[in-house]
């Protein structure tokens, strides 16, 4: 069956076709329900000045404000034949607004009819370069869908959500942290995420998944995308190799590149790339700015601390309009701030989407204790280095950071869980994980290489995969914190970093991303 359900195509079989227009300076009048749907064919036109006015083809309303319009300019409005884009459920016809690819120097407020579920409906407003839809923030009142655009293109309401999970309105801004581990045995992991950089900017700017040319789910009208890594140093503790005493990066946002290869990079960026649909011309510039900081290198601590520097990336200092109800800020080793509302300030918006992505072929040892990573430090100095993250691993001993810390952490993010998206790509065995965006959690935490083993020798850990690429580990902790993520209401996507691409893991953040994007709680 086809997902569309154009509820107003017998609209026009029923309803005489009306076209009372208007022409008058303020805001749009108020409609008592029940409210005339539009109907194909309906139009209106009008001369419009810098002093702004309201245009009525029928119900609907557009309102122009002073200043929008530095000129006198012929407006039209046409009710379409036709359908919305196979990906949605139209609520109302399309309308098209020309002159096509105008813009405003202010925002124009449009209230359109509507015939539909009301906690689902959007105004979806194709690009100003480019055919998909996006979604517009929309508010219902008695009827209407009322969103604002700074261009003219074609809108229709609706949803491009159905099923049981539908519970929302689309959503078009997304905030993406991308989590890298900078260790040295991270080198080809790296440049496999810098090959899928493009394919993934691409396919949220046209919500076109496969690549056929049609638009499969709403694309994104606003994207952030920022880097971090795993290095939060040796904190007190000195002479460890490969980590220097203090906080490493401290889960700041990067700015500028550090590897080799960077020769086509800026020498600076600001602290997280910015990608915006009405400027179609900067998702190159987009693509190029996280392709140089994503490019990290390796000579980071080799004590990752991946939940501890995705929390200090994010987590605001006090509640604010984006954290859950009873929202305390986590509190960080030296007395740190986090960095969500300071350093890193801007990045996650109050009504995102919010995706982290954890890249890293080792588990996390987010430490309570850096006596840990001292190699003299008595309590510790029988144990060799690489293993004592396996050895004082249970919180047990005081020492590494209780998961539970990063579940509640993490999901006090977001007012509604259903906004996170947690993924990793780690060290899961090849295989293990069927399908990247539903997990199997009982299969998966009861494969043998899951499970934390010492080798024959009682010198290293057995590797839980291994590929041409390396090996990487059991990463216990981080199934343990998204499992508990998913049952809070997240979503989560788990992908073997031993796989040949990081393909599996970007088709499942995908249709994570474009679920929710679309309305879902699932």
């Amino acid at each position: 069956m086809s997902r569309r359900r154009n509820v107003w195509s017998t609209w026009g079989l029923l309803l005489a076709l009306s076209a009372p227009t208007a022409l008058v300076a303020g805001c749009p009048s108020t409609n008592s329900a029940p409210i005339t749907p539009i109907v194909p064919g309906q139009t209106a036109s009008a001369l419009v000045g810098p002093e702004g006015g309201t245009l009525d083809v029928g119900t609907m309303q557009i309102a122009i404000p002073a200043g929008a319009l530095t000129s006198a300019q012929e407006i039209r409005v046409t009710v379409d034949e036709t359908a919305p884009p196979r990906a949605f459920t139209g609520f109302s016809p399309v309308v098209r607004f020309e002159p096509e690819g105008m813009t405003f120097a202010r925002p124009v407020e449009v209230r359109i009819p509507f015939d539909g579920e009301p906690a689902l409906a959007t105004i979806f407003w194709s690009q100003r370069s480019g055919a998909a839809y996006v979604p517009r923030a929309t508010r219902v009142v008695d009827g209407y869908a009322i969103a604002e655009t700074d261009h003219f293109s074609s809108a229709f309401v609706g949803t491009a959500c159905e099923g049981a999970d539908c519970c929302d309105a689309a959503n078009g801004e997304l905030d993406l942290l991308l989590v890298v581990d900078d260790s040295n045995s991270m080198a080809e992991e790296q440049a496999l995420l810098h090959e899928q950089l493009p394919r993934i900017a691409a396919i949220l700017a046209s919500g076109d998944r496969d690549g056929d040319g049609v638009q499969d789910f709403p694309a994104l009208e606003s994207v952030h995308i920022g880097v971090t890594t795993t290095d939060l140093g040796a904190g007190s503790a000195s002479g460890v190799p490969t980590c220097e005493p203090g906080w490493g990066d401290d889960g700041l946002l990067l700015d500028a590149p550090r590897a080799s290869g960077s020769s086509s990079c800026a020498s600076s960026y600001e602290p997280f790339a910015a990608y915006d649909e009405s400027a179609p011309d900067g998702l190159e510039g987009f693509v190029s700015q996280v392709a140089c900081v994503a490019n990290v290198g390796t000579s980071g601590c080799g004590f990752e601390q991946q939940l501890e520097a995705t929390l200090l990336a994010l987590s605001p200092s006090a509640p604010t309009d984006w954290t859950a109800a009873g929202y305390v800020s986590p509190t960080f080793l030296g007395d740190r701030a986090p960095h969500g509302d300071g350093e890193n300030g801007g990045f996650v918006r109050a009504s995102s989407i919010l995706a982290i992505v954890e890249i890293t072929d080792e588990d996390d040892t987010s430490v309570l204790d850096t006596g840990l990573f001292e190699p003299s430090d008595p309590r510790f100095a029988s144990t060799p280095l690489n293993l004592r993250g396996f050895t004082y691993g249970d919180p047990s001993h005081g020492v590494v950071q209780p998961v539970s810390r990063y579940v509640d952490g993490l999901a006090g993010l977001r007012s509604d869980p259903a906004d996170l998206v947690f993924a990793a790509m780690t060290g899961v065995p090849s295989g293990a994980v069927a399908d990247p965006a539903h997990v199997d959690y009982d299969a998966l935490e009861a494969e043998t290489a899951m499970v934390p083993t010492l080798d024959a020798l009682g010198t290293n850990l057995v590797p839980s995969c291994s590929s041409s690429n390396g090996m990487a580990f059991p990463p216990s902790r981080l199934v343990a914190t998204a499992r508990g993520l998913e049952e809070r209401g997240a979503a989560t996507v788990l992908a073997s970093i031993c796989d040949p691409s990081f393909d599996a893991l970007i088709d499942g953040l995908i249709e994570r991303i474009a679920a929710r994007a679309a309305g879902s709680c699932e």
